[in-house]
């Protein structure tokens, strides 16, 4: 139980009694409270006091964090024009006081339940880690700072990525069965595949929310000027904007666009592609089947 401390204000001088040793000024001379507008997240919250700009100590941590943080604006306040060299100093300080035998991870390491617990933790989803509303904002943010042009990837062509089977058929470049299967049937109609070219289109077109986006049609035939997109023929319907920015961009050029899929000509199989000579295959390609072949045998053994 709490002990009551006799106190006087320091405002009005009246003596009062109070289980919190901290505690100056009696209620009666505390301000009225207002309601106001943290600093830090904005939320509208009942004010102690005048003075009172916080909904909570966790906001008054992140502001202090954000004010002290290096090179932040205390930095600046405290040092002036000295500010860059004490930061430098700062660093040059921090970093001797932490590193060899002074940090306290030195010669140590996590326990496997530590690593797994840790791991458990980073895989959370963003609504487990912050709620439904607050990962529904960061979710949008990220989208919107990712999107179009601002995309790392924008206008860019990665060759070894994706679970599809891909490899080099008579040293031309293809990302699935579905495109080594199109460039055995452009033989197979006496086309020469040396007069065929690959993704050196970039076509500019606007997503359905308005993002500037990229897109590099498939294989380029410049003798019947010809340009054709390899497609599965449920994924047609899923890419019709892009398919009228591309009709559209060649049309101006006078090429032809086409999209063809597995209806217009045969898809050959992958038990039947692996022996064709001519193919040279990405290894990363055999990893889906690898491990597929692995479960299958771990199911029939059951180990």
């Amino acid at each position: 139980m709490k002990k009551l401390i006799e106190k006087k204000c320091k405002k009005c001088n009246v003596e009062f009694r109070t289980n919190n040793g901290k505690l100056k000024i009696c209620v009666e001379c505390h301000d009225v409270r207002v309601n106001k507008n943290c600093f830090n997240c904005g939320k509208e919250f009942l004010a102690r006091g005048r003075l009172s700009i916080h909904c909570s100590r966790k906001c008054i941590t992140t502001t202090r964090n954000k004010k002290w943080a290096i090179g932040g604006k205390a930095w600046q306040e405290k040092w002036g024009d000295l500010a860059d060299k004490k930061l430098e100093e700062f660093k040059l300080k921090m970093s001797s006081v932490t590193s060899g035998e002074r940090n306290a991870m030195y010669g140590k390491c996590h326990t496997q339940e530590t690593k797994e617990k840790i791991n458990l933790l980073n895989k959370r989803s963003y609504v487990e880690k912050y709620g439904v509303e607050r990962a529904s904002i960061i979710i949008r943010k990220l989208s919107e700072a990712l999107s179009g042009e601002k995309n790392p990837a924008f206008g860019k062509i990665y060759k070894n990525t994706g679970k599809s089977v891909k490899g080099y058929y008579k040293n031309k470049f293809f990302r699935s069965l579905l495109e080594y299967s199109f460039m055995k049937h452009l033989e197979l109609m006496n086309v020469n595949l040396d007069d065929i070219d690959y993704e050196n289109f970039l076509v500019p077109w606007i997503n359905e929310n308005g993002i500037n986006r990229t897109y590099r049609p498939d294989f380029y035939h410049p003798s019947a000027s010809v340009v054709y997109e390899v497609k599965q023929s449920y994924a047609v319907s899923y890419n019709e904007l892009k398919h009228n920015a591309a009709r559209d961009y060649f049309k101006e050029r006078k090429i032809e666009f086409r999209i063809v899929t597995e209806k217009d000509f045969e898809k050959i199989s992958f038990d039947v592609a692996i022996k064709d000579e001519n193919v040279k295959w990405d290894e990363r390609s055999f990893l889906p089947f690898n491990k597929k072949s692995k479960n299958t045998e771990h199911h029939q053994t059951g180990k």
